[in-house]
C-alpha cells in the first residue's frame, strides 16, 4: 500500500543488481542441466516450458525458450513499489536506469555483475532500447477483479 495511492507488481524497490540480477533455475524434462550466464527474464519461464512440452510459444509472447540462449537481447525491470519510480534496461553489458518522473537517466557498464561508475553520456542504443519499451503503465490504473479470482487474491494477501 502506497501512501500515494499507487498499487503495482513487478520489481520491488529498486532496478539496481543487486536486487534485479537473481538466479533462474529450472528443472524440467528436455531442458539441459547447464549453467548459462546469458540474460534471461521471467517472461522466458512460460516460452521454455511450453518447449519442454514440445509445443510452440505464441508469436505474441515477449520471452524465448531458455533452450535457446541470447546474449544480444535487451532485457526490461521496471521498479514500481510506490508509484512508477524507475525503469532499466539492460542491453550487452551496458545498463540504463531512468526515472519516468523526472526524466533522469544514468548509464552503465556492467562490472562483474554491478554497476560501475556512471558512463558521461547515456549511449544512443541504451536511449532507444528504453524507448522500445514505451511509456509503461500509470500506477493508478486498475483492474477489475471479480468473483473468486478477488477472494483468493485477498486470501493470498495481494488485496484488502
Amino acid at each position: 500500500d502506497d501512501p500515494r495511492g499507487y498499487y503495482a507488481t513487478d520489481h520491488g524497490h529498486s532496478v539496481f543488481e543487486e536486487l534485479a540480477r537473481v538466479p533462474l533455475w529450472i528443472r524440467a524434462p528436455n531442458v539441459d542441466r547447464t549453467a548459462s550466464d546469458c540474460p534471461v527474464s521471467l517472461v522466458d519461464v512460460a516460452p521454455t516450458v511450453l518447449s519442454a512440452l514440445g509445443i510452440d510459444s505464441p508469436e505474441s509472447f515477449g520471452g524465448r525458450s531458455l533452450t535457446e540462449p541470447s546474449t544480444d537481447r535487451t532485457l526490461l525491470c521496471e521498479e514500481t513499489a510506490y508509484g512508477y519510480n524507475q525503469r532499466a534496461v539492460w542491453l550487452n553489458n551496458r545498463k540504463a536506469i531512468t526515472v519516468p518522473e523526472t526524466e533522469d537517466t544514468l548509464a552503465f557498464e556492467l562490472d562483474r555483475y554491478l554497476e560501475a561508475e556512471p558512463i558521461e553520456t547515456v549511449p544512443q542504443e541504451l536511449n532507444t532500447a528504453l524507448s522500445s519499451f514505451g511509456e509503461g503503465i500509470e500506477g493508478a490504473g486498475q483492474m477489475d477483479v471479480a468473483g473468486e479470482t478477488r477472494d483468493r487474491l485477498k486470501e493470498l494477501g495481494y488485496l484488502e
